[in-house]
């Protein structure tokens, strides 16, 4: 765990990951302009990083980023699933307990909570691998639910507003209804 608390060591664990992501966007066949989107927010994801700020921006850019690249070894380079619901776990374990650590908003739950996103994120990630969406549409919609949680544990974990909860989740709908109403619908 000494690792986890280390600034250079979570800097150097997320860059890694951030580039990973971005690489794999590049080798998975999408079109350049998305690619060229995609390297140009992971480049100012990488800035973020640096810097440690904003870790919420963090936490979502690479929730997104990730899941698309782990869609893509499912998809594309044809890897078992069981690799990629281990690798799921493993990093969105590491982001969410990065964003903890950097927002210090949970208490001594924090392992329970830990878990439970862990867990919630694997599960709509097995979820959406049986929708005939486009993969970067299911990533989208797992940056978003990334957003969702970072939401719930600002606000009723930390006992901030419980009201602004109400808003996370409207913005959340919104953003889930433009994604599956623009989804590729693959037949």
């Amino acid at each position: 765990m000494a690792v986890l608390h280390n600034a250079n060591s979570r800097k150097t664990i997320l860059a890694i990951v951030l580039i990973w992501s971005v690489i794999t966007f590049w080798f998975s066949g999408q079109i350049d302009f998305l690619n060229w989107t995609v390297s140009i927010l992971g480049l100012g994801t990488l800035f973020l990083i640096y810097f440690e700020r904003s870790p919420s921006t963090i936490l979502i850019f690479l929730s997104f980023a990730s899941s698309y690249a782990l869609y893509a070894f499912l998809y594309y380079f044809f890897l078992p699933l069981w690799v990629i619901m281990l690798g799921a776990f493993i990093i969105f374990g590491y982001l969410f307990l990065y964003t903890e650590q950097i927002l210090a908003m949970l208490g001594e739950e924090r392992l329970v909570y830990l878990l439970v996103f862990n867990l919630i994120i694997l599960e709509l990630f097995i979820f959406l691998s049986y929708v005939l969406i486009d993969p970067l549409n299911r990533s989208l919609i797992i940056g978003v639910s990334g957003y969702l949680f970072l939401g719930y544990c600002l606000d009723y974990v930390d006992k901030n507003l419980p009201m602004r909860f109400l808003n996370f989740i409207y913005i959340f709908l919104i953003l889930l209804a433009l994604i599956l109403i623009t989804a590729n619908w693959q037949i």
